[in-house]
């Protein structure tokens, strides 16, 4: 046969393939950006729109700040800039150390900040600096206390209102003037001030705390305005059409104004119903309309959670409101409005502190999970569906569970209430294990691509772990109701469409199932015995009942898993006396051994890479005596640390077919930076597989080529060749090139239309069983192989009843890029 001139021997292939020297790929793990937590870590303030460029083209940037050290995933202390074009936000400077409360721009552009703070950037600032642009500048020696309130006066000279007495040596007494070189009084000033303003024919206006009312300065001397603002006037606005109202904690009386009030010229007037408590901002909408919002929750009678809009007749909710305190209000170009406050995560949402309005309600633009992060089940297309106890995720409403898809979030309908769990069956189904103990429905749902639906008969519950076996079994384990409100804690099989006890009661929290090599499933928690037979916290079912492993292990068990040979490994916290040692452990089939040195705090989750290395994550910090910030890699000798997350806890975890990894839990930082519970640990080199050319047609039907898995280094890579009639031989090629000749140009046998696509390198014969080929290729464990392409095809001779060859055809070819873990 001609085509033996291709051969060489597979052994000199892997030689080859080992000694080859190409030039090492960069293969450092980062984290992803865009999981960022949505919103701010602490209350935002103040806002301003910010026009950098004057009369120039470019739209105003949308200013924030407040007592924060982050925002929208960006490191940004106390203040932050949103780009219009990205929609990212960015610090200023280095930023403010310490709590900014009031914001406005000087006619030349530069952004005055001022507040509760000693430091802007690396400079003393005393309560207030300017950014020029290029760093933070102090205002002479600013102010003696904290400021509260800015205005700027038709020249351009800065109005500052607040606690202070003193500016810069000179007596002041709450309301102070900069006028771009020195601070001077207004007299001796008004006291306690909470805000300011400039009206249009120049007149100062001053709101107090407490009980001071209004006072104006007209040029001369102050003036109370009115006598019906019982308490303080959070916030001043001049509309464009000049007048001026006022938001407090007035509450009103005998008519007097709640809330929110507006000057006529000789008295404070109502403003419809007002409000039930405090109003902290007003702004205004380009046809007149006022926004209002605050502390409240009514106006009148009226539902207005914290913010409210007035339409010359009436107070109306505005959206979904907020559902704690706004401290502040900003109406943009075009009505765009924007808030920022204390308001949390829960009830009637709109982001973390920080959100906008989308013309029907409130939302925030930003990414990451408002709560944890309970479970992790990756697509088989690279869709990542993430669980827990969250209501939004990113920029959208999701009940407990969504998916992203790489570019945005996708909410997936109500699984009826907390996902604990989550798998995916052989099938490809979506399933969830939930916290449906009280809830209507199953705790077991399986999604259908637009609903959950119970799996078999409902299951009244908490589920806390889900597994299938490799018999197609699906296996639960959890709390379940007995006689209610009572219940017990089992692990149940599926059987037809009823749930199955495995055994007896366990008496404590079950946590994590899987499946050993032979068939037995094993189970770890928190329990000590099962149905009275003591098991401590480990144990596998041999088919008729629980049994332990040797005297299983002293604490709780999170995670079990299997390793690359095998064997059982589990996590999560062992305590020897008072001394809390390894975390992990493996059984060797007659005791339990350490995993190294182990790791010294609690391991929550342990994954399995597809060279067979495992990943722990949990609460550690040391792995192996080395900082491991949560996350560890387990090589089989010892313990190597990743790039880590540096605060809370990684619950799940999840490996991608490029070899990224994505981990949830309750954190929200990682060494590349701040991060809303969930995120992804990039792959740089990833290992792939790229199918060209296409296979022939032969006797048993089209002849096609697949990989099992990913050329990774240090696995085995293992193919198969399908459609392959009896009586055949295969003859299996790897090369270096790939090339595209017909083959009956080549070989007398090959048949038309069938193409030879691996450039002639070694090849070897094999032995097709029921149609099929399987190829193996061990792929050394050398990083300078990453990235290397390698070509790979098969060739089928079918032989005529004589046994000699009749025609030769061939798969189509597979590209395969080796990739690292």
């Amino acid at each position: 046969m001609r085509y033996i001139s291709f051969c060489r021997a597979l052994a000199a292939f892997l030689v080859a393939l080992a000694s080859v020297s190409f030039a090492t790929a960069q293969c450092t793990r980062q984290w992803l950006p865009g999981e960022g937590i949505p919103g701010a870590n602490g209350k935002v303030r103040c806002a301003v729109d910010w026009d950098l460029d004057g009369a120039g083209p470019q739209p105003p940037r949308l200013v924030v700040a407040g007592d924060f050290t982050t925002i929208g995933g960006t490191l940004a202390r106390g203040i932050a800039v949103r780009d219009n074009t990205t929609m990212q936000w960015s610090g200023i400077g280095s930023g403010i150390l310490g709590a900014v409360q009031a914001l406005v721009v000087l006619p030349n552009g530069d952004l005055v900040a001022a507040g509760a703070f000693s430091f802007a950037g690396s400079a003393v600032v005393n309560n207030i600096a300017r950014w020029d642009g290029s760093s933070w500048l102090p205002l002479a020696g600013g102010l003696s206390s904290s400021v509260n309130g800015l205005a700027v006066e038709a020249n351009g000279d800065l109005i500052v209102g607040g606690r202070f007495t003193h500016a810069t040596g000179v007596l002041v007494n709450g309301v102070a003037r900069w006028n771009g070189t020195n601070w001077s009084s207004l007299l001796v000033g008004v006291g306690l001030v909470q805000s300011v303003a400039v009206m249009p024919n120049g007149d100062i206006i001053a709101g107090h705390e407490f009980s001071g009312g209004v006072k104006r300065w007209n040029g001369s001397f102050w003036a109370p305005m009115g006598t019906n603002l019982s308490n303080t006037v959070h916030a001043l606005h001049v509309t464009a059409a000049g007048e001026l109202l006022a938001g407090g904690a007035f509450l009103g009386f005998s008519g007097n104004p709640r809330g929110i009030a507006r000057w006529d010229g000789s008295t404070w007037q109502s403003v419809g119903s007002g409000f039930n408590t405090t109003v902290r901002s007003i702004t205004s909408l380009s046809n007149g309309d006022l926004v209002a919002a605050g502390d409240f929750s009514l106006s009148g009678t009226t539902p207005a959670p914290r913010v409210a809009r007035w339409d010359g007749t009436a107070w109306s909710a505005l959206g979904n409101g907020f559902n704690a305190s706004c401290y502040t209000i900003l109406a943009r170009a075009n009505d765009s409005l924007w808030a920022g406050g204390d308001f949390s995560p829960s009830g009637l949402l709109s982001g973390l502190r920080l959100a906008y309005f989308d013309g029907l309600t409130w939302r925030s633009e930003l990414l990451g999970a408002d709560q944890p992060i309970d479970a992790i089940t990756i697509l088989p297309n690279g869709d990542v569906v993430v669980g827990g106890r969250f209501e939004r995720i990113g920029d959208i409403a999701a009940n407990n569970i969504a998916r992203w898809d790489g570019n945005a979030w996708f909410a997936m309908g109500d699984p009826g209430a907390a996902v604990l769990t989550l798998m995916q069956t052989a099938a490809g189904d979506v399933i969830a294990g939930t916290n449906a103990f009280t809830g209507v429905g199953s705790a077991v749902v399986r999604w259908n691509g637009s609903a959950w639906l119970p799996v078999g008969s409902a299951l009244v519950g908490t589920v806390t772990a889900l597994h299938e076996q490799p018999d197609g079994s699906l296996i639960a384990g959890g709390a379940f109701n007995s006689t209610p409100p009572s219940s017990v804690r089992e692990v149940r099989r599926l059987v037809g469409a009823n749930w199955t006890a495995l055994g007896g009661t366990f008496d404590g929290s079950i946590y994590s199932l899987t499946t050993l090599p032979a068939g037995d499933l094993v189970v770890g928690g928190e329990f000590f015995s099962i149905g009275g037979q003591i098991v401590r916290r480990v144990a596998f079912w041999d088919g008729t009942a629980w049994q332990p492993f040797g005297a299983g292990v002293s604490g709780q068990v999170f995670t079990v898993t299997t390793d690359a040979l095998g064997d059982l490994v589990v996590g999560g916290e062992r305590f020897v006396g008072n001394q809390q040692v390894g975390n992990v452990q493996r059984w060797d089939g007659v005791d339990w051994q350490e995993l190294g040195t182990g790791l010294n705090g609690p391991v929550g989750v342990l994954a399995k890479l597809p060279n067979g290395e495992l990943l722990a994550g949990g609460s550690f910090t040391v792995a192996e005596q080395v900082p491991a910030g949560r996350l560890a890699r387990w090589t089989g000798a010892n313990w190597l640390p990743m790039r880590g997350v540096e605060n809370g806890q990684v619950t799940a975890m999840a490996v991608a077919a490029d070899g990224a990894i994505v981990v949830g839990g309750a954190f929200t930082s990682t060494d590349g930076g701040v991060r809303g519970n969930v995120a992804v640990l990039s792959n740089p080199c990833p290992a792939t597989v790229t199918a060209y050319g296409s296979g022939c047609v032969g006797a048993g039907g089209p002849l096609v080529l697949e990989a099992e898995q990913m050329p990774w280094l240090g696995t085995t890579l293992v193919t198969h060749a399908t459609g392959i009639a009896p009586p055949s031989l295969a003859v299996g090629l790897f090369g270096f090139h790939s090339t595209w000749q017909e083959l009956w140009l080549l070989l007398a046998e090959g048949q038309p239309g069938c193409q030879l696509l691996v450039q002639p390198g070694p090849l070897y014969l094999l032995l097709p069983n029921a149609g099929v080929a399987e190829s193996q290729l061990v792929i050394p464990n050398n990083p300078m192989l990453i990235g290397q392409p390698i070509t790979h095809q098969v060739l089928v001779c079918e032989l005529a009843s004589n046994g000699t060859i009749q025609n030769i055809t061939s798969t189509n070819g597979l590209l395969l890029t080796l990739g690292s873990l």
